[in-house]
């Protein structure tokens, strides 16, 4: 029987809903394009939280300091990515993609990508 899309659920709701009430813009992923950003919430900074040191250890230093600063959001086959770029200090920041599957797959969140030494004026972009 094929998932309708009305039936997969993130964070206990449904994924339309999500993405309506968030008012999250969605794109089709097709160019590298630079996305509509949004102010980071508590949320989105406890994803950051999750994979702190995993991000330390791929930029090869410890990370002492991650604060979230904004984020985009792509719908794709298997769940949403979370791009997000966080500050580490005050003169750097890394861009994340994080990708949280659909419920319906039971598997767990993961850190996709970090891309290091971004600075705090390079905007955030699809990757």
């Amino acid at each position: 029987m094929p998932v309708k899309y009305s039936d997969i659920e993130w964070n206990e709701q449904p994924v339309v809903w999500y993405i309506v009430s968030c008012n999250i813009e969605l794109t089709s992923g097709t160019n590298v394009e630079q996305p509509t950003t949004h102010e980071a919430d508590d949320e989105v900074q406890e994803m950051c939280d999750e994979f702190k040191e995993e991000i330390g250890r791929r930029i090869k230093r410890p990370v002492v300091n991650l604060q979230a600063e904004s984020f985009a959001v792509k719908v794709v086959h298997s769940g949403i990515d979370f791009y997000i770029k966080a500050s580490i200090s005050s003169k750097e920041c890394v861009h994340l993609r994080i990708h949280r599957p659909f419920s319906y797959r039971g598997e767990e969140p993961s850190l996709e990508a970090v891309l290091p030494c971004q600075g705090k004026q390079k905007p955030l972009y699809y990757f």
